[in-house]
């Protein structure tokens, strides 16, 4: 038998994981690569041939990450036996390797929008509406499944249709959840005053997408120019003082060179809490089937914000969240009074930086994070020199710490939580996955989990790509 001559590779490999096809959409073996600087997902199908996604521009960014301390907190409780292997057993099973950082509640298939960036599916044919007993149900399980939750997110569809929110949201009142969120594209927003106003009363965080100041590109990532709509919802949101996140949906190539923009909407306007960048995904009805499959990276996304950003914030300000995986999650967080603004990574070494991020998506101000604060304002006071503008730091953060823990009285967590927002404003990266960059390890320590009325929780993208089609309520054809 004559063998084959040596293939000489042009990639070095790293790493073995688990993928998927995009043409059968079978989970197969994957390999992560690296070829010159960039690092590849490398997927492959034994019959439909081998793909490759670009997962990280540099492969030093991707080697750090990927070595981060990273917190493990698996869930109290399973549901789902292991049967099939995990992305299929979801519910949870004993796979999974995280609690519940953010139920995700879909409470409508309907829109008013039909947006070629939309990574879900939208069904204005067969409409349905989440009944309130069947919320209600969920609510109840899921304190009753993780004890308390820091905030619970409302979307949809655009859930600002459906005709019972309101009641929906006054089941959310409950002292185990912190806040609620609630997605919307801004429509119902911008041509309903009073509508916000109910939402204020309610005490709802809204998080608005906010993709473009560009008219023209408004029109080819919305199917219409929305933009006044966008400006007019903002307006009634600072008017009546929502706390408000801009979801910045980054195309490569199209809207990625407009996101400090954006961070400077947010910078200068004190009901914008946070940002949260999420990089296109091809998904759902939209994205491949009207725009180009160009996947932008976490480190590209970091990089086109230190290069609009420049003056304020630098590429090593951001760090993986520790209680998810680091290519889903990137976060950087900034003190910021109005006239100064310093992000917490250049004031914290690494172990007390991760100590403040936790496991959890906000941060908690509980006794350590108080020690922690203190002993970094004591460092300060003694070493003024080292700190550029040591002034502003100190008087900041000793207002910081006098609001969030009283001598007369003692706050809860949820309590602290709202006051330290009014100091730090938060900048998110998040990356859905999609056939292309779908990789299990990521899926397993999903925190963002999709409630039903079966008692499961099921990862956000796994939903998505394997699960969503096959929920009546949705899609029942």
């Amino acid at each position: 038998m004559k063998k084959d001559p040596k293939i000489k590779r042009n990639y070095n490999y790293y790493d073995l994981t688990q993928g998927m096809c995009r043409e059968c959409r079978k989970i197969i073996d994957a390999q992560i690569i690296f070829r010159g600087d960039k690092v590849y997902l490398r997927s492959i199908c034994p019959e439909h041939g081998a793909t490759e996604t670009m997962i990280a521009s540099r492969v030093d960014w991707y080697l750090k990450v990927i070595n981060n301390k990273q917190i493990t907190d698996k869930p109290l409780s399973f549901s789902k036996s292991i049967e099939k292997g995990c992305p299929f057993d979801c519910g949870l099973c004993n796979w999974h390797e995280k609690s519940c950082n953010l139920p995700v509640f879909s409470i409508t298939n309907v829109c008013n929008l039909n947006c070629p960036i939309c990574f879900t599916y939208n069904r204005n044919d067969k409409k349905y509406f989440m009944p309130v007993s069947e919320f209600e149900k969920i609510i109840n399980w899921i304190i009753e499944s993780e004890g308390y939750v820091d905030l619970i997110n409302i979307t949809g569809g655009e859930p600002t249709l459906h005709p019972d929110l309101f009641k929906l949201l006054t089941l959310c009142q409950r002292k185990e959840i912190g806040r609620v969120t609630l997605n919307s594209n801004g429509l119902i927003l911008a041509n309903n005053e009073r509508f916000v106003k109910q939402l204020a009363e309610n005490n709802v965080y809204v998080i608005l997408s906010f993709n473009t100041f560009d008219q023209e590109i408004s029109k080819i990532m919305h199917g219409r120019d929305i933009l006044p709509d966008k400006l007019k919802a903002l307006d009634h949101l600072k008017k009546y003082d929502v706390q408000t996140t801009l979801l910045n949906v980054a195309v490569k190539d199209l809207n990625d060179k407009e996101i400090g923009q954006v961070i400077k909407l947010a910078l200068d306007n004190d009901f914008i809490r946070s940002v949260t960048i999420q990089n296109m995904t091809y998904t759902g009805f939209g994205g491949g089937k009207f725009l180009p499959r160009k996947h932008l990276t976490i480190d590209e996304v970091i990089t086109n914000i230190a290069t609009q950003q420049k003056d304020l914030i630098h590429t090593d300000d951001f760090s993986p969240m520790p209680g998810s995986h680091p290519l889903c999650y990137s976060v950087c967080y900034l003190f910021h009074d109005g006239n100064y603004t310093l992000p917490l990574r250049r004031l914290f070494n690494e172990e007390e930086y991760s100590s403040i991020l936790g496991k959890k998506y906000l941060i908690h101000p509980d006794d350590n994070f108080q020690q922690i604060m203190q002993d970094k304002i004591n460092e300060v006071w003694i070493n003024k020199d080292s700190f550029p503008q040591s002034e502003k730091i100190l008087s900041m953060m000793k207002k910081f710490i006098s609001l969030l823990y009283p001598v007369d009285k003692r706050l809860n967590p949820f309590e602290r939580q709202r006051i330290a927002e009014k100091f730090i404003k938060t900048i998110y990266i998040h990356a859905h996955m999609d056939e292309d960059n779908f990789d299990l390890s990521r899926v397993i320590r999903c925190g963002d989990l999709v409630p039903d009325t079966n008692k499961r929780f099921i990862p956000a993208c796994a939903y998505n790509l394997f699960y969503r089609m096959k929920d009546k309520r949705f899609w029942n054809e």
